[in-house]
């Protein structure tokens, strides 16, 4: 099971979505400093959900600076965790167990996620699970952290809704069972998470724990592709090929490759040099970047195509001008 690290920069705080928070969650009005100000205020009063607010905005920037301010955001998650403000303690223990911010102390992140769980917190349970599972300050217990992933499936973790798909759909930790993994992966697919979403993809577009179906593949593929699931994109575009769709198929494909999916490069990298109008340039291009991600083909392709020193030189400038 992988441990989702908490760490203060603006990226790692918009997994606020999966964790179901509520309270004065400000998505709307993000960057507008009268906003800012009402919050900072009513924070400095003492309102604790307000204070867990305010860390949040300090942890994306809302106050205008250019860099988190670390100091501000373990300050305010501090405060609101004084107050036993609960998903404000599952936080807490978070940057305790990754030791950003704070100097790194597994037993207070446990005894941290142990309060946020006892106050309701599907976060906190899903951390104590991660622990269990994990063996980070506790004695290794798989079946204890299976069925509190379980439980904080039943709250609403999403995440433990993966993780339990996951581990069920390769047999990690548990026997495997993809019906199982598919009533998992389906749960937190309908709540919008691009990895689940794949998931259910995969099993419809195999058949695996459901009745194959295409189209309900392309369907959830599609709604992963659209969060940036890279993969999705690249695999939307074979479903696409296969209903003789080459337009979709070229635009999905594209898409993938331009965000750094492998395969998807490969498969441009095939298609420009023996498919599409050939332009040996592209192809090559695509297949050298392609295997700079280590991908297995590529270096195959790239010597079946058998290029000059000319095409080869020239192939390598595009590809590093595309990484840049």
């Amino acid at each position: 099971m992988t441990i989702r690290e908490f760490t203060f920069h603006s990226k790692s705080v918009i997994c606020v979505l999966w964790i179901g928070l509520a309270p004065l969650i400000h998505a709307q009005v993000v960057g507008k400093a009268p906003f800012f100000d009402s919050l900072k205020k009513r924070a400095e009063s003492g309102d604790a959900d307000a204070q867990f607010s305010l860390f949040f905005a300090y942890a994306r920037r809302e106050d205008g600076s250019k860099v988190v301010n670390k100091s501000a955001v373990v300050e305010w998650l501090q405060k609101a965790a004084s107050q036993n403000h609960a998903e404000a303690m599952a936080w807490l223990g978070m940057a305790y167990r990754s030791g950003d911010g704070m100097a790194k102390d597994i037993n207070r992140a446990n005894a941290l996620f142990s309060q946020a769980t006892a106050k309701g917190s599907s976060l906190g349970l899903y951390n104590l699970a991660a622990a269990h599972v994990n063996g980070l300050g506790f004695p290794k217990d798989i079946p204890k952290g299976v069925d509190l992933l379980r439980k904080a499936a039943e709250q609403g973790a999403v995440y433990a809704m993966v993780d339990l798909g996951a581990m069920y759909d390769n047999g990690d930790e548990v026997p495997q069972n993809y019906v199982t993994a598919f009533y998992y992966n389906s749960l937190a697919a309908q709540r919008g998470q691009d990895i689940a979403q794949f998931n259910v993809a995969l099993a419809y577009a195999k058949g695996r724990g459901v009745t194959k179906n295409l189209k309900l593949a392309k369907r959830w593929y599609r709604k992963s592709a659209l969060q940036g699931n890279t993969v999705a994109q690249n695999n939307l575009a074979d479903l696409y090929m296969l209903e003789g769709d080459s337009w979709e198929a070229a635009k999905w494909c594209y898409r993938a490759a331009e965000n750094g999916e492998s395969m998807a490069q490969f498969n441009l990298g095939l298609s420009w040099l023996r498919d599409l109008p050939v332009d040996r340039i592209e192809g090559l291009k695509w297949a050298l970047l392609a295997d700079d991600q280590g991908n297995e083909g590529a270096k195959g392709l790239i010597r079946t195509a058998n290029p000059t020193n000319e095409e080869l030189t020239e192939a390598r400038r595009l590809a590093n001008e595309f990484k840049k």
